[in-house]
């Protein structure tokens, strides 16, 4: 009965009733949350993760960072929920959290791609944006599409100054994919860097570029 409540809320999800599955991930975790049965506690960690999931697709970070917290208490050997963690910690600026779940993925996973990634956004957000760069470099090596993270090496890349190098790593992501997925997270990334005020050339020219492509695809 769990499991098909949890794959019923993933469905739900790809739907996009998000908020229905949320309700019936919290229901699923009411009943059955304090269940000693192991099955059952697989299935409320399934059941937490896929809500935090959920909760980070709508913006709602803390949720999700509770989320992901609750799965690892039941799951701590999940490197995904390690990664997920560790991205959202560190896009909230609680670099030693992240530092300590990014180190847990690492542990579980180290030569997955994202986990390489998550290292390198980790770097970015410290400020140490040339170990950054060669880290989604190394990320994207790992990866079957080596432009999965040039969004993000991208901005890591303009504080170095390296603004050719910049704008080519998006261009060569707009070119491999007509619609990228990450590209209202970059819109959002990017966003934030020029609200922050830092003078970094190249800057409007990426946005531009991201914006010109959005508007593409709602066209």
């Amino acid at each position: 009965m769990a499991k098909a409540l949890v794959y019923k809320g993933v469905r739900l999800g790809q739907l996009g009733r998000g908020e229905e599955a949320l309700g019936l991930y919290e229901r699923l975790v009411e009943v059955y949350g304090s269940s000693q049965d192991p099955v059952l506690q697989e299935q409320v960690a399934e059941a937490l993760f896929s809500e935090a999931v959920i909760l980070e697709g709508m913006g709602r970070s803390e949720l999700a960072i509770h989320g992901y917290t609750r799965a690892l208490v039941i799951r701590p050997e999940w490197a995904m929920a390690h990664r997920n963690l560790a991205s959202l910690l560190a896009t909230a600026g609680r670099l030693t959290e992240a530092e300590t779940a990014c180190g847990a993925a690492e542990r579980l996973e180290p030569d997955h791609p994202y986990t390489a990634g998550r290292r390198a956004k980790l770097e970015a957000a410290k400020g140490n944006h040339r170990e950054a760069v060669m880290g989604f470099r190394r990320a994207a090596s790992l990866s079957e599409d080596d432009t999965e993270f040039n969004f993000e090496m991208a901005l890591a890349m303009l504080p170095l100054g390296l603004t050719a190098d910049a704008l080519t790593a998006i261009r060569d992501r707009l070119t491999r994919h007509t619609a990228p997925p990450d590209l209202q997270d970059a819109l959002r990334d990017f966003g934030s860097l020029k609200a922050s005020g830092q003078a970094v050339g190249g800057l409007d020219e990426a946005i531009a570029l991201l914006e010109a492509r959005a508007k593409d695809n709602t066209a």
